[in-house]
Protein backbone atom coordinates (compact mmCIF):
# COMPACT_ATOMS: atom_id res chain seq x y z
CA UNK A 1 0.00 0.00 0.00
CA UNK A 2 2.76 2.72 0.65
CA UNK A 3 4.50 1.60 -2.61
CA UNK A 4 1.41 2.25 -4.33
CA UNK A 5 1.01 5.52 -2.28
CA UNK A 6 4.43 7.03 -3.12
CA UNK A 7 4.30 5.76 -6.91
CA UNK A 8 1.16 7.55 -7.25
CA UNK A 9 2.88 10.28 -5.76
CA UNK A 10 6.13 10.73 -8.17
CA UNK A 11 3.47 9.47 -10.64
CA UNK A 12 1.20 12.38 -10.00
CA UNK A 13 4.56 14.95 -10.07
CA UNK A 14 5.34 14.18 -13.12
CA UNK A 15 2.46 14.55 -14.83
CA UNK A 16 2.32 18.28 -13.49
CA UNK A 17 4.74 19.07 -15.25
CA UNK A 18 3.37 18.29 -18.64
CA UNK A 19 -0.58 17.93 -18.08
CA UNK A 20 -3.26 20.45 -16.61
CA UNK A 21 -5.07 20.29 -13.43
CA UNK A 22 -5.71 21.88 -9.75
CA UNK A 23 -3.95 21.78 -6.11
CA UNK A 24 -6.80 23.14 -3.66
CA UNK A 25 -5.97 24.27 -0.13
CA UNK A 26 -8.24 24.31 2.42
CA UNK A 27 -8.88 25.69 5.95
CA UNK A 28 -11.50 25.07 8.17
CA UNK A 29 -13.03 26.61 11.54
CA UNK A 30 -15.91 25.03 13.38
CA UNK A 31 -18.06 27.61 15.06
CA UNK A 32 -19.34 24.78 17.79
CA UNK A 33 -17.05 23.14 20.38
CA UNK A 34 -15.91 19.86 18.74
CA UNK A 35 -15.32 16.96 20.52
CA UNK A 36 -12.14 15.85 22.44
CA UNK A 37 -10.91 13.69 19.82
CA UNK A 38 -11.54 16.55 16.98
CA UNK A 39 -9.57 19.45 16.38
CA UNK A 40 -11.92 23.13 16.00
CA UNK A 41 -9.54 23.85 13.13
CA UNK A 42 -8.38 21.68 9.92
CA UNK A 43 -6.35 21.84 7.02
CA UNK A 44 -6.65 19.91 3.95
CA UNK A 45 -5.15 19.63 0.16
CA UNK A 46 -6.51 17.85 -2.35
CA UNK A 47 -5.55 17.85 -6.22
CA UNK A 48 -6.23 16.75 -9.64
CA UNK A 49 -4.04 16.06 -12.34
CA UNK A 50 -5.65 15.17 -15.95
CA UNK A 51 -4.27 14.04 -19.19
CA UNK A 52 -5.78 13.66 -22.29
CA UNK A 53 -4.71 12.93 -25.88
CA UNK A 54 -5.49 11.41 -29.26
CA UNK A 55 -4.35 9.50 -31.94
CA UNK A 56 -6.12 8.78 -35.19
CA UNK A 57 -9.08 6.68 -34.02
CA UNK A 58 -7.60 6.43 -30.18
CA UNK A 59 -8.41 8.39 -27.09
CA UNK A 60 -6.46 8.27 -23.93
CA UNK A 61 -7.03 10.06 -20.77
CA UNK A 62 -5.81 9.83 -17.40
CA UNK A 63 -6.98 11.78 -14.48
CA UNK A 64 -5.52 11.11 -10.65
CA UNK A 65 -6.93 12.58 -7.88
CA UNK A 66 -6.20 12.85 -4.57
CA UNK A 67 -6.47 14.08 -0.68
CA UNK A 68 -4.27 15.13 1.75
CA UNK A 69 -5.59 16.14 6.22
CA UNK A 70 -2.61 16.74 7.81
CA UNK A 71 -4.88 15.42 11.35
CA UNK A 72 -7.04 12.82 9.62
CA UNK A 73 -4.46 10.20 8.06
CA UNK A 74 -7.18 7.94 7.19
CA UNK A 75 -8.87 9.87 5.42
CA UNK A 76 -5.66 10.75 2.40
CA UNK A 77 -6.34 8.92 -0.64
CA UNK A 78 -4.64 8.58 -4.17
CA UNK A 79 -6.62 7.48 -6.88
CA UNK A 80 -7.59 7.09 -9.91
CA UNK A 81 -10.53 8.56 -11.45
CA UNK A 82 -9.89 8.00 -14.75
CA UNK A 83 -7.94 5.71 -17.01
CA UNK A 84 -8.81 4.63 -19.79
CA UNK A 85 -8.20 3.80 -23.96
CA UNK A 86 -11.53 4.56 -26.21
CA UNK A 87 -11.22 3.38 -29.90
CA UNK A 88 -13.81 4.77 -32.26
CA UNK A 89 -14.67 2.65 -35.68
CA UNK A 90 -17.52 3.94 -37.37
CA UNK A 91 -20.45 4.55 -35.05
CA UNK A 92 -18.77 2.07 -32.65
CA UNK A 93 -17.01 3.66 -29.58
CA UNK A 94 -15.17 1.20 -27.29
CA UNK A 95 -13.90 2.19 -23.78
CA UNK A 96 -11.64 0.01 -21.52
CA UNK A 97 -9.90 1.11 -18.31
CA UNK A 98 -11.65 2.95 -15.13
CA UNK A 99 -14.40 5.81 -15.71
CA UNK A 100 -16.52 7.96 -14.38
CA UNK A 101 -19.92 7.84 -15.50
CA UNK A 102 -22.67 10.57 -15.15
CA UNK A 103 -26.29 10.08 -15.45
CA UNK A 104 -27.31 12.55 -13.63
CA UNK A 105 -27.64 16.44 -14.82
CA UNK A 106 -29.42 17.73 -10.83
CA UNK A 107 -27.37 20.20 -9.48
CA UNK A 108 -27.28 18.75 -5.84
CA UNK A 109 -29.78 15.24 -6.33
CA UNK A 110 -28.27 12.10 -8.42
CA UNK A 111 -30.43 8.96 -7.55
CA UNK A 112 -29.37 7.43 -11.13
CA UNK A 113 -26.01 7.94 -10.41
CA UNK A 114 -25.21 4.42 -9.07
CA UNK A 115 -22.57 2.23 -10.49
CA UNK A 116 -19.26 5.00 -9.03
CA UNK A 117 -18.48 4.30 -5.80
CA UNK A 118 -18.60 7.66 -3.31
CA UNK A 119 -15.65 8.90 -1.43
CA UNK A 120 -17.75 9.81 1.76
CA UNK A 121 -15.50 12.14 3.09
CA UNK A 122 -16.68 14.75 0.26
CA UNK A 123 -19.14 17.57 1.31
CA UNK A 124 -22.61 16.23 1.72
CA UNK A 125 -24.16 18.32 -1.30
CA UNK A 126 -21.62 16.98 -3.56
CA UNK A 127 -20.55 13.88 -2.75
CA UNK A 128 -17.02 12.80 -5.23
CA UNK A 129 -17.07 9.81 -7.12
CA UNK A 130 -13.78 7.16 -8.00
CA UNK A 131 -13.54 5.95 -10.97
CA UNK A 132 -15.19 1.98 -12.46
CA UNK A 133 -12.92 -0.82 -14.22
CA UNK A 134 -15.27 -1.03 -17.07
CA UNK A 135 -15.58 -2.17 -20.44
CA UNK A 136 -18.01 -0.15 -22.12
CA UNK A 137 -19.52 0.05 -25.63
CA UNK A 138 -21.55 2.77 -27.04
CA UNK A 139 -23.41 2.70 -30.43
CA UNK A 140 -24.64 5.07 -32.91
CA UNK A 141 -27.96 3.67 -34.44
CA UNK A 142 -31.07 5.22 -36.04
CA UNK A 143 -32.71 5.02 -32.72
CA UNK A 144 -30.33 6.38 -30.34
CA UNK A 145 -27.33 5.29 -28.94
CA UNK A 146 -27.01 2.29 -27.43
CA UNK A 147 -24.92 1.25 -24.54
CA UNK A 148 -23.41 -1.73 -23.23
CA UNK A 149 -21.33 -1.87 -19.80
CA UNK A 150 -19.17 -4.64 -18.42
CA UNK A 151 -17.17 -4.53 -14.55
CA UNK A 152 -14.88 -6.95 -13.74
CA UNK A 153 -15.01 -5.59 -9.72
CA UNK A 154 -16.65 -3.30 -7.55
CA UNK A 155 -14.38 -0.81 -6.31
CA UNK A 156 -15.71 -0.05 -2.58
CA UNK A 157 -16.48 3.45 -1.19
CA UNK A 158 -13.78 5.29 0.77
CA UNK A 159 -14.56 6.25 3.98
CA UNK A 160 -13.34 8.76 6.13
CA UNK A 161 -11.04 8.89 9.32
CA UNK A 162 -13.12 7.57 12.02
CA UNK A 163 -12.00 10.35 14.07
CA UNK A 164 -13.55 12.95 11.57
CA UNK A 165 -16.68 14.81 11.90
CA UNK A 166 -18.41 12.84 8.69
CA UNK A 167 -17.79 9.78 10.41
CA UNK A 168 -18.08 11.08 14.25
CA UNK A 169 -16.03 8.04 15.72
CA UNK A 170 -17.27 5.13 13.63
CA UNK A 171 -15.47 3.46 10.05
CA UNK A 172 -15.97 0.40 8.76
CA UNK A 173 -13.61 -1.93 9.37
CA UNK A 174 -14.30 -4.17 6.44
CA UNK A 175 -16.02 -4.62 3.85
CA UNK A 176 -18.74 -7.53 2.02
CA UNK A 177 -21.18 -8.39 -1.12
CA UNK A 178 -24.46 -9.38 -0.13
CA UNK A 179 -24.88 -12.11 -2.61
CA UNK A 180 -28.15 -13.63 -3.48
CA UNK A 181 -27.57 -16.49 -1.30
CA UNK A 182 -24.09 -15.84 0.24
CA UNK A 183 -22.05 -12.99 1.40
CA UNK A 184 -18.49 -12.74 0.05
CA UNK A 185 -15.68 -10.01 1.08
CA UNK A 186 -14.74 -10.97 -2.51
CA UNK A 187 -14.89 -8.33 -4.63
CA UNK A 188 -13.91 -9.05 -7.71
CA UNK A 189 -17.76 -9.57 -9.15
CA UNK A 190 -18.66 -9.10 -12.59
CA UNK A 191 -21.60 -6.42 -12.86
CA UNK A 192 -22.69 -5.92 -16.56
CA UNK A 193 -25.47 -3.87 -17.95
CA UNK A 194 -27.39 -1.96 -20.68
CA UNK A 195 -28.02 1.86 -21.87
CA UNK A 196 -29.95 3.70 -24.23
CA UNK A 197 -29.58 7.58 -24.55
CA UNK A 198 -31.29 9.79 -27.04
CA UNK A 199 -32.22 13.48 -27.82
CA UNK A 200 -36.00 14.18 -29.09
CA UNK A 201 -35.41 17.90 -30.41
CA UNK A 202 -35.77 19.33 -26.82
CA UNK A 203 -35.62 16.60 -24.96
CA UNK A 204 -32.66 14.57 -23.51
CA UNK A 205 -33.53 10.85 -22.08
CA UNK A 206 -30.89 8.48 -20.53
CA UNK A 207 -31.95 4.84 -19.56
CA UNK A 208 -30.04 2.23 -18.23
CA UNK A 209 -30.29 -1.73 -16.78
CA UNK A 210 -28.11 -3.36 -14.59
CA UNK A 211 -27.01 -6.29 -12.31
CA UNK A 212 -24.39 -4.34 -10.33
CA UNK A 213 -23.87 -3.82 -6.41
CA UNK A 214 -25.24 -0.32 -6.13
CA UNK A 215 -22.81 2.02 -4.13
CA UNK A 216 -25.09 4.54 -3.05
CA UNK A 217 -27.22 1.77 -0.82
CA UNK A 218 -24.47 0.73 1.50
CA UNK A 219 -25.50 -0.57 4.66
CA UNK A 220 -23.17 -0.31 8.35
CA UNK A 221 -23.64 -2.92 10.57
CA UNK A 222 -23.01 -6.44 12.32
CA UNK A 223 -24.10 -9.65 11.34
CA UNK A 224 -23.54 -11.33 14.21
CA UNK A 225 -25.07 -10.01 17.75
CA UNK A 226 -25.98 -11.29 21.09
CA UNK A 227 -28.67 -10.25 23.43
CA UNK A 228 -27.23 -8.84 26.81
CA UNK A 229 -30.00 -8.13 29.67
CA UNK A 230 -29.80 -4.88 30.28
CA UNK A 231 -27.98 -4.12 27.03
CA UNK A 232 -30.24 -5.38 24.61
CA UNK A 233 -28.39 -6.15 21.35
CA UNK A 234 -24.55 -6.12 21.32
CA UNK A 235 -22.83 -6.77 18.67
CA UNK A 236 -19.93 -9.59 18.17
CA UNK A 237 -18.38 -8.90 14.98
CA UNK A 238 -16.65 -6.16 13.44
CA UNK A 239 -18.43 -3.27 11.41
CA UNK A 240 -18.56 -3.79 8.57
CA UNK A 241 -19.86 -2.22 4.91
CA UNK A 242 -22.63 -4.38 2.98
CA UNK A 243 -22.96 -3.81 -0.12
CA UNK A 244 -25.60 -5.63 -2.17
CA UNK A 245 -25.92 -7.67 -5.69
CA UNK A 246 -29.07 -5.87 -7.07
CA UNK A 247 -30.91 -5.58 -10.26
CA UNK A 248 -30.91 -1.46 -10.95
CA UNK A 249 -32.79 0.56 -13.03
CA UNK A 250 -32.20 4.18 -13.82
CA UNK A 251 -34.61 6.59 -16.06
CA UNK A 252 -33.37 10.30 -16.45
CA UNK A 253 -34.49 13.02 -18.51
CA UNK A 254 -33.58 17.03 -19.19
CA UNK A 255 -36.42 18.85 -21.31
CA UNK A 256 -35.60 22.61 -22.55
CA UNK A 257 -38.32 25.34 -22.72
CA UNK A 258 -36.74 28.68 -23.79
CA UNK A 259 -35.05 29.75 -20.31
CA UNK A 260 -36.06 26.57 -18.46
CA UNK A 261 -34.82 23.84 -17.99
CA UNK A 262 -37.10 20.70 -16.17
CA UNK A 263 -34.86 17.57 -15.05
CA UNK A 264 -36.41 14.06 -13.91
CA UNK A 265 -34.59 10.92 -12.10
CA UNK A 266 -35.73 7.75 -10.86
CA UNK A 267 -34.07 4.70 -9.86
CA UNK A 268 -35.16 1.12 -8.71
CA UNK A 269 -33.10 -1.44 -7.00
CA UNK A 270 -33.61 -4.66 -5.70
CA UNK A 271 -31.47 -6.60 -3.89
CA UNK A 272 -31.26 -10.17 -4.60
CA UNK A 273 -30.62 -11.38 -1.19
CA UNK A 274 -33.99 -9.67 0.88
CA UNK A 275 -33.25 -12.07 4.24
CA UNK A 276 -29.70 -11.40 5.64
CA UNK A 277 -30.17 -9.61 8.90
CA UNK A 278 -27.78 -7.13 9.69
CA UNK A 279 -27.57 -5.34 13.24
CA UNK A 280 -27.24 -1.31 12.56
CA UNK A 281 -27.42 1.63 15.22
CA UNK A 282 -31.23 1.46 14.52
CA UNK A 283 -31.84 -2.17 15.05
CA UNK A 284 -31.95 -4.89 12.93
CA UNK A 285 -32.87 -4.31 9.35
CA UNK A 286 -32.89 -6.31 6.10
CA UNK A 287 -32.68 -5.39 2.56
CA UNK A 288 -36.02 -4.00 0.83
CA UNK A 289 -36.61 -2.89 -2.36
CA UNK A 290 -35.33 0.80 -3.12
CA UNK A 291 -37.53 3.56 -5.08
CA UNK A 292 -36.34 7.04 -5.71
CA UNK A 293 -37.09 10.16 -7.63
CA UNK A 294 -36.28 13.63 -7.76
CA UNK A 295 -37.03 16.50 -9.94
CA UNK A 296 -35.45 20.01 -10.91
CA UNK A 297 -36.20 23.58 -12.22
CA UNK A 298 -33.42 25.69 -13.72
CA UNK A 299 -34.16 28.87 -14.59
CA UNK A 300 -31.59 31.58 -15.64
CA UNK A 301 -31.75 35.31 -16.35
CA UNK A 302 -29.60 38.01 -16.96
CA UNK A 303 -29.09 41.44 -14.92
CA UNK A 304 -28.72 44.99 -16.74
CA UNK A 305 -25.23 44.68 -15.14
CA UNK A 306 -24.20 41.71 -17.12
CA UNK A 307 -24.28 39.69 -14.89
CA UNK A 308 -26.46 36.36 -15.02
CA UNK A 309 -28.36 34.27 -11.99
CA UNK A 310 -29.27 30.71 -12.29
CA UNK A 311 -32.07 29.71 -9.88
CA UNK A 312 -33.10 25.86 -8.76
CA UNK A 313 -35.16 24.19 -7.49
CA UNK A 314 -34.87 20.67 -6.94
CA UNK A 315 -37.61 17.95 -4.66
CA UNK A 316 -36.15 14.24 -3.57
CA UNK A 317 -37.93 11.92 -2.23
CA UNK A 318 -38.32 7.88 -1.55
CA UNK A 319 -41.24 6.13 -2.74
CA UNK A 320 -41.42 2.58 -1.19
CA UNK A 321 -41.10 1.96 2.64
CA UNK A 322 -42.57 3.57 6.00
CA UNK A 323 -41.27 6.99 7.17
CA UNK A 324 -39.45 5.42 9.18
CA UNK A 325 -37.85 3.36 6.74
CA UNK A 326 -37.15 6.28 4.31
CA UNK A 327 -35.30 7.89 7.33
CA UNK A 328 -33.45 5.32 8.19
CA UNK A 329 -32.20 4.00 5.23
CA UNK A 330 -31.42 7.63 2.70
CA UNK A 331 -29.78 11.13 4.33
CA UNK A 332 -32.21 12.81 1.60
CA UNK A 333 -35.34 11.04 1.73
CA UNK A 334 -38.16 13.85 1.33
CA UNK A 335 -35.78 16.98 1.05
CA UNK A 336 -36.46 20.37 -0.96
CA UNK A 337 -33.44 22.21 -2.22
CA UNK A 338 -33.69 25.82 -3.30
CA UNK A 339 -30.48 27.22 -4.47
CA UNK A 340 -28.74 30.52 -6.84
CA UNK A 341 -26.23 30.92 -8.61
CA UNK A 342 -24.41 34.54 -9.35
CA UNK A 343 -22.44 34.74 -11.88
CA UNK A 344 -20.76 38.46 -12.09
CA UNK A 345 -18.99 37.62 -15.46
CA UNK A 346 -16.17 39.97 -14.77
CA UNK A 347 -12.26 39.45 -16.28
CA UNK A 348 -11.77 37.21 -12.51
CA UNK A 349 -14.84 34.72 -12.78
CA UNK A 350 -16.21 36.19 -9.61
CA UNK A 351 -19.11 33.97 -8.37
CA UNK A 352 -21.79 33.76 -5.67
CA UNK A 353 -23.92 30.51 -4.84
CA UNK A 354 -26.17 30.04 -2.03
CA UNK A 355 -28.81 26.98 -1.15
CA UNK A 356 -30.47 25.86 1.33
CA UNK A 357 -31.48 21.69 1.87
CA UNK A 358 -34.86 21.18 3.98
CA UNK A 359 -36.54 18.37 5.07
CA UNK A 360 -40.20 19.42 5.76
CA UNK A 361 -41.01 16.02 7.87
CA UNK A 362 -38.01 15.98 9.93
CA UNK A 363 -37.67 20.02 10.32
CA UNK A 364 -33.82 19.87 9.36
CA UNK A 365 -31.95 22.58 7.35
CA UNK A 366 -28.67 22.77 5.64
CA UNK A 367 -27.61 26.08 4.56
CA UNK A 368 -24.35 27.32 2.61
CA UNK A 369 -23.27 30.21 0.85
CA UNK A 370 -19.85 30.80 -1.02
CA UNK A 371 -18.37 33.24 -2.77
CA UNK A 372 -14.87 32.89 -5.55
CA UNK A 373 -13.06 34.67 -7.68
CA UNK A 374 -9.57 34.81 -9.68
CA UNK A 375 -6.87 36.82 -8.89
CA UNK A 376 -4.92 35.87 -12.17
CA UNK A 377 -5.29 33.22 -14.67
CA UNK A 378 -3.76 30.49 -11.88
CA UNK A 379 -4.63 31.26 -9.20
CA UNK A 380 -8.45 31.96 -7.21
CA UNK A 381 -9.75 31.53 -3.78
CA UNK A 382 -13.32 30.61 -2.06
CA UNK A 383 -14.38 31.62 1.20
CA UNK A 384 -17.68 30.12 2.56
CA UNK A 385 -20.00 28.75 4.96
CA UNK A 386 -21.59 25.36 5.27
CA UNK A 387 -24.38 25.24 8.55
CA UNK A 388 -26.77 22.87 10.16
CA UNK A 389 -29.96 22.42 11.66
CA UNK A 390 -31.26 19.29 12.94
CA UNK A 391 -33.48 19.00 16.46
CA UNK A 392 -33.89 15.68 16.52
CA UNK A 393 -31.02 13.04 18.21
CA UNK A 394 -32.10 10.23 16.39
CA UNK A 395 -28.77 9.33 14.27
CA UNK A 396 -30.73 9.50 11.13
CA UNK A 397 -30.86 12.03 8.49
CA UNK A 398 -28.23 14.82 8.79
CA UNK A 399 -27.91 13.91 12.55
CA UNK A 400 -24.28 13.01 12.10
CA UNK A 401 -23.54 17.02 11.32
CA UNK A 402 -25.51 18.35 14.04
CA UNK A 403 -23.03 21.16 15.12
CA UNK A 404 -20.78 20.92 12.17
CA UNK A 405 -21.27 24.55 11.10
CA UNK A 406 -18.13 25.62 9.70
CA UNK A 407 -16.32 28.39 7.60
CA UNK A 408 -13.81 27.80 4.93
CA UNK A 409 -11.39 29.38 2.92
CA UNK A 410 -9.57 27.67 -0.40
CA UNK A 411 -7.07 28.70 -2.53
CA UNK A 412 -6.75 27.17 -5.83
CA UNK A 413 -3.74 27.10 -7.57
CA UNK A 414 -4.48 25.86 -11.72
CA UNK A 415 -1.74 24.95 -13.80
Amino acid sequence: MLFRCAFFTLFSFHLMAMSRGVINFTGRTFVNEAKDYQPSNEFAANFRIEEDNSLKSFEFKLNVAGNLNHYYKQSNLIDLNEAYISYEYSNLIVTAGYQLFNWSDLESFHPADIVNSRIIDSDVEAIKKRGELALSFSYLSEIGILKLYFMPKVIKNYFPDSRSRVADGSRPVSAAIVKKSSVSSDFNQAQYGIGFENTYDDLELKFNLLKAVNRSFVTLGYDTWVNSPGVRLVPTSDLTAYYSDSFNLTFSGTYFYDVHTLKFEYIFSSAYNKDLALLTAQGIVRNIDRSVAALGYEYQFNHSNGSDSMVFLEYQFALKGSKRAKEELYVFQNDLFIGHRLMLNDAYASEVFSGVFFDPSRSELLYLINFSKRFNNNWKYKIGYRGYKVDKADGLGLNVLKNDDEVYLTFSRFF
